[in-house]
């Protein structure tokens, strides 16, 4: 598996267990609809781009999704990253490279590390917009930059 993307869903799942955590020790966070509709669509998100790359049948973000609690919804992230550890530790770079077809809006060409790259940045956008929202209701923030990742030693996700 190439290293940067390892290091970007490493950070990925480094930043969303710190994120989660925030949300869970904020009260107000923790019920704003706001915060819990990004949360829930980044990880939508997430979970369709997963099964995308893996040529499974999927179904639009949101369809059909039943609401979780906090502990369920951390357990599926703990899953997904556990998917794509998996996808990431087997692909080859021809893998990587091979041409996938985008299902919505105009039909386009996309590899597959094309659509791994968009759904960690997809997730980094999202993560920005609701710690933006956790400072406004706050919370108490350490930074979830990459770098702040790297300097740390690329620890583990604390979920």
């Amino acid at each position: 598996m190439p290293d940067m993307l390892r290091d970007l869903f490493g950070h990925e799942a480094w930043a969303d267990a710190e994120l989660l955590r925030a949300v869970q020790g904020c009260e107000p966070a923790a019920i704003d609809e706001d915060v819990r509709n990004r949360l829930r669509h980044a990880h939508e998100t997430q979970q369709w781009f997963l099964a995308f790359v893996k040529g499974e049948a999927v179904a639009r973000p949101g369809e059909a999704t039943p609401e979780l609690s906090f502990d369920e919804f951390a357990a599926s992230m703990r899953r997904y990253q556990a998917g794509v550890r998996e996808v990431l530790d087997t692909a080859s770079a021809e893998w990587l490279d091979s041409v996938l077809t985008f299902p919505y809006g105009r039909h386009s060409q996309v590899t597959r590390r094309e659509a791994l790259l968009q759904v960690a940045l997809h997730s980094q956008n999202h993560r920005g917009q609701n710690l933006r929202r956790l400072k406004e209701l706050g919370a108490e923030l350490r930074p979830l930059d990459y770098v702040v990742w790297v300097i740390k030693g690329r620890p583990d996700p604390q979920w």
